[in-house]
C-alpha cells in the first residue's frame, strides 16, 4: 500500500509540474505588480505565480510548525500527568495488596486519598 501511495504521489507531482510548466510558457509576458503607489519591477507572470506559491508554502509551514509544537507540548504534559497518575495507582495497588496480605485493609480515609491522587 505504501508503494501505491508513493507512486500515486509522484504521478500527481509530475502532472502538476508539467501543468505549471505549460502555464509558465504560456504566461511569459512581463508585468509589474502595483499596490497603491508601490510598484514592482517587471517580471514574467509565471515568476509572480511561483513567488506567491513559495510564500504561501513558507507561511503554511510556519503555521504548521507552530501548531505542531504546541500540540506536542500539550501531549508531553498529558503523558507526564498520565505517568504520575499510573505511578500513584501502582503505589495504591501495592499498599492494598500488602495490606490484604497482612489481613489488614486500608482505612477508608486512606482509600479516598489514594483515589483522589489517582484522579
Amino acid at each position: 500500500m505504501k508503494l501505491v501511495k508513493t507512486l500515486l504521489f509522484w504521478f500527481v507531482a509530475i502532472i502538476v509540474f508539467f501543468v505549471a510548466l505549460l502555464a509558465a510558457v504560456d504566461n511569459s509576458a512581463a508585468v509589474a505588480l502595483t499596490f497603491m503607489d508601490w510598484s514592482t519591477p517587471e517580471a514574467p507572470i509565471s515568476w509572480w505565480v511561483l513567488a506567491s506559491f513559495v510564500i504561501g508554502v513558507l507561511f503554511a509551514s510556519m503555521i504548521n510548525i507552530w501548531t505542531n509544537t504546541r500540540l506536542r507540548l500539550k501531549a508531553r504534559s498529558a503523558n507526564k500527568q498520565v505517568n504520575k497518575v499510573n505511578s500513584n495507582l501502582d503505589k495504591v495497588r501495592a499498599e492494598a495488596s500488602a495490606g490484604s496480605e497482612l489481613g489488614q485493609d486500608l482505612q477508608p480515609e486512606a482509600q479516598e486519598i489514594a483515589l483522589e491522587k489517582a484522579q
